[in-house]
């Protein structure tokens, strides 16, 4: 549709006064969307152009406008040779066809030429400035401890290479077995359209890394950036990152700076450094750091191997499976972006890189808390507090022992009937006492796997009975003696009923059925439907946006909403595991906390989930 250029200059003042450039970027495209001529299309790029140079110079506005936009929206316009357009000629003689906003607005030829000429990566790379690894990741390590966010954000940094605004929000990290050093990592930045997964180097132990990134998640501080940057760039995933970086940068390169100002020389000379550019001790000045310390640690070889590796670990050169011949043929291409890891290798380092391990703890013992448990036992207790759906470690621990004490209890060990020290000993009475002694060593093996057994599913307080053994002197031989059988049936009874044609209030005990309905089947058909309707809710979101308001697919999320106890959805999710686990990794929930977002003044998380949830249910 063809405007005049009042109506493209009524639109071009209503964004006058905004300071915004965004903002200013779309309304220029909607100005000289269908303005013709060329001097009309000059009046307001040159208008333009003047706003910009007042404010920015001529070495950061090309990098402004890029950033805002300018250039990918305003190449969207037809363009019409004459009317819009005019043809450019380039370095090699051909021509493009480019919109006269370009001509009028922007940098020139000769000032692109000056902003594209710099040595300073060059100067860089010929300085060969000396790290000491040990310091460096010890401060990394110190700042993983601090109560401090931003600090523990810095820390992550640090030891692992990452963006801040993939330490941020964007970054997923999962342990790989068997590696005390490395994880797999998602959530790449500037891969537009890609989502690679990849193994990194941890300078310093898995479990402590993974411990500190989940409790600087946790800082509501962070999930109001992200927040932010949600609603100002809903469904842009570039720009969302750009407002993160914005929003916690700062933060950020602050404690960098003070933190490892006297650790890392600064890579630029002063006079290289660009206008308005962050102080040089900053997250790239990490990053750079972290490259050199992994590579020396973790890869020896040749130089080449060595910058193949370091451009691995920072994501610029993404390796294929050598099972793809079709990707592996293609490969040698992608080899250009080792250029970019170039930038970074800035640094030398020391000495040899240690792998470092955590100081051990050394308070005396009166002065630790009055509860502790180690580390294995911890984990195992996150475990099953997952498992059983209990809101803290207390309740837990409660039940651990609640479950001890029945399974203890559940029989009284036999009496040995003291030999009186006076009366000789045969070898038919020690025969005797050898035939006791295993049968009550297989009670007390029983009895520990009964414990097992009820610590793996707490709902059931049943316990196997074992056969007493004979305390008299009429005791079977070993050869005869048989193993302590479980009375309880394991073989699954087939379904009652036609459950997955049922009616949801007959199912659920809507209406007229006051109760839910009973039969082998109920249970597992009511949990199918609620697993079925969680998946209708989060489906009606695109897959990249909208987590705050998802339902991820866990125990306690599915036992709320469908009325039954924890073991039932369990054994439904343990027999659909790529069911439950694709779904959830599809829409960025699979973290096993992601439901705690779902939070109401006077409301329980059940109340909640029902409210969204349960009308769904079919």
């Amino acid at each position: 549709m063809t405007k005049t250029l009042e109506q493209a200059l009524l639109i071009y003042e209503s964004v006058s006064s905004f300071s915004d450039l965004e903002t200013r970027a779309s309304c220029i495209y909607n100005a000289l969307d269908g303005l013709m001529g060329e001097e009309d299309i000059a009046s307001i790029a040159s208008a333009e152009n003047e706003y910009l140079r007042g404010r920015y110079s001529a070495k950061s506005i090309g990098t402004k406008m890029s950033q805002a936009g300018y250039y990918k929206l305003i190449r969207q316009i037809t363009l019409v040779d004459g009317e819009n357009a005019y043809q450019e000629t380039k370095r090699d003689g051909s021509k493009v066809l480019k919109h006269y906003f370009f001509r009028y607005c922007g940098l020139n030829a000769q000032e692109w030429d000056e902003r594209n000429a710099s040595n300073r990566v060059y100067n860089r790379l010929q300085q060969n400035i000396e790290v000491d690894p040990t310091h460096q990741i010890e401060t990394g390590y110190k700042l993983l401890q601090s109560p401090n966010p931003w600090e523990m954000g810095a820390g992550l940094i640090a030891v692992s290479g990452r963006r801040p605004h993939e330490i941020v929000a964007r970054a997923k990290f999962t342990p790989v077995e068997g590696e005390e050093y490395q994880v797999q990592f998602e959530g790449q930045g500037k891969k537009r359209g890609e989502k690679p997964v990849f193994p990194i180097s941890l300078l310093v132990p898995v479990e402590d890394f993974l411990k500190a990134f989940k409790k600087f998640r946790a800082n509501p501080d962070l999930k109001t950036i992200l927040k932010t940057a949600r609603k100002e760039a809903s469904g842009d995933i570039p720009k969302q990152n750009r407002i993160i970086d914005k929003l916690s940068n700062k933060r950020l390169n602050r404690v960098v700076k003070t933190s490892f100002e006297e650790i890392l020389p600064p890579r630029n000379f002063v006079e290289d450094r660009l206008e308005d550019e962050e102080a040089d001790i900053n997250n790239t000045a990490l990053k750079s750091a972290y490259l050199a310390i992994a590579t020396k640690r973790d890869c020896s070889g040749s130089p080449a191997r060595q910058m193949l590796f370091a451009s691995k670990l920072a994501g610029h050169f993404i390796d294929v499976d050598p099972d793809d011949q079709n990707r592996l043929k293609k490969i040698d291409r992608e080899l250009q972006h080792l250029v970019t890891t170039l930038g970074y290798m800035g640094y030398h380092i020391k000495g040899e890189v240690p792998f470092f391990q955590p100081p051990k703890t050394t308070v005396p013992s009166n002065q630790l808390a009055r509860t502790r448990l180690l580390p294995e036992d911890r984990k195992q207790l996150d475990e099953w507090e997952e498992l059983w759906g209990m809101s803290n470690q207390a309740e837990t621990m409660h039940k651990v022992f609640e479950l001890a004490r029945i399974a203890l209890s559940s029989q009284s060990q036999p009496t040995e009937q003291k030999q009186q020290e006076t009366e000789p000993m045969n070898d038919a009475t020690i025969k005797q006492l050898e035939q006791k002694f295993e049968a009550y060593q297989q009670q007390t093996d029983e009895k520990f796997n009964q414990l097992l057994q009820l610590l793996q599913n707490p709902q059931t307080t049943e316990v196997a009975t074992t056969p007493e053994v004979s305390t008299t002197s009429e005791v079977s031989t070993t050869s005869e003696m048989q193993p302590p059988k479980s009375e309880r049936k394991q073989t699954p009874k087939p379904p009652s009923r036609d459950w997955a044609s049922v009616s949801k209030a007959e199912l659920f005990g809507e209406g007229e059925y006051k109760t839910p309905v009973k039969g082998t089947g109920a249970t597992s058909e009511r949990v199918r439907r609620a697993i079925e309707a969680i998946m209708t809710w989060n489906d009606q979101f695109p897959a990249e946006s909208n987590q705050e308001r998802k339902w991820s697919i866990n125990i306690r999320a599915v036992r709320d909403l469908a009325g039954v106890n924890n073991q039932a959805v369990k054994d439904f999710i343990e027999g659909h595991p790529l069911l439950v686990s694709d779904h959830n990794i599809k829409h960025g929930i699979d973290n096993q906390y992601h439901n705690r977002c779902h939070k109401a003044e006077g409301k329980t998380s059940t109340d909640l989930i029902r409210e969204d949830v349960y009308p769904l249910i079919r």
